[in-house]
């Protein structure tokens, strides 16, 4: 578990803005980065653009290091539950990524759009916790963003509940933000779910985009088909070659992301290679 399991099993949820103020710091390039437990989370982003390769927005991605600075993959935090207080990290480090993203994002972009990874366990929360719902807007809202340009991307993972979790996305389109499902086609992807979320943008895995490649063309065809049904917009992941991009191209998905269009970095790189 890379130390993890120095998680204090008596750790309470974050739930108010001084909960989460106390776990933030400001790093000497200007970046806000978090420290929870043993590990700190900061931020990076990936560009997405359009068929005229146009940037739209941005993914915010999150890098998890351990106390000595050493990398912790994060699919080991967010993707596994050693016990039953593995939550309640879960949803704090899930909170604490957001929080560091949105205030990162906000300093460099206001009209561009945001994608934030939001785990189904915290999305199904909010339905609860209807105090957290209005301080991630009242947020937003004084960082100077635009809520109809923020997508919360709901990570495809087993969800206990997923007439909840639509319910939750329902939530959050009724508050003026835009719902993606990620990395449609593997782990937890069901067409009912997308079907019942009914989301604004259908994001398509990399290893749906390699089958293609590869002649195995049905799962992307019937992707880009179940995203016209439910009046989603299309965004493929994982682009890395030239080659890739010009058949996605021909597909007219609308949207593409991946290293060979944009590799995750500091917006403030991101911003100074663009003035240039």
């Amino acid at each position: 578990m890379n130390g993890l399991s120095r998680f204090n099993p008596l750790t309470k949820e974050l739930m108010s803005q001084q909960d989460f103020e106390v776990h933030l710091n400001l790093e000497a390039n200007g970046d806000v980065t978090a420290s929870y437990e043993n590990v700190v989370l900061s931020s990076v982003f990936q560009p997405i653009i359009d068929r005229q390769r146009e940037v739209i927005g941005f993914e915010a991605l999150c890098r998890i290091y351990d106390s000595d600075g050493n990398p912790i993959c994060c699919s080991d935090i967010f993707c596994q539950c050693y016990d039953k207080h593995w939550i309640i990290h879960q949803r704090n480090l899930d909170k604490l990524t957001r929080v560091i993203h949105l205030r990162n994002f906000s300093k460099f972009e206001s009209t561009s759009s945001l994608f934030l990874n939001v785990l189904p366990q915290s999305a199904i929360h909010w339905l609860k916790i209807n105090k957290e719902h209005g301080l991630i807007t009242d947020r937003i809202n004084e960082l100077g963003l635009n809520i109809n340009n923020v997508v919360f991307e709901m990570v495809e993972h087993e969800s206990e509940d997923d007439k909840s979790l639509a319910i939750a996305a329902a939530k959050r389109l009724s508050s003026g933000f835009q719902i993606a499902i990620d990395d449609y086609g593997v782990n937890a992807s069901q067409e009912d779910r997308v079907r019942s979320i009914r989301p604004n943008i259908l994001k398509i895995d990399r290893s749906v985009l390699l089958q293609y490649m590869a002649g195995d063309k049905e799962w992307l065809l019937h992707s880009i088909e179940l995203a016209n049904d439910v009046g989603a917009k299309t965004l493929i992941e994982g682009i890395e070659s030239q080659e890739q991009f010009s058949a996605m191209l021909a597909l007219n998905i609308d949207y593409y992301q991946g290293y060979f269009l944009g590799e995750p970095q500091h917006l403030s790189a991101y911003c100074e290679a663009r003035s240039q």
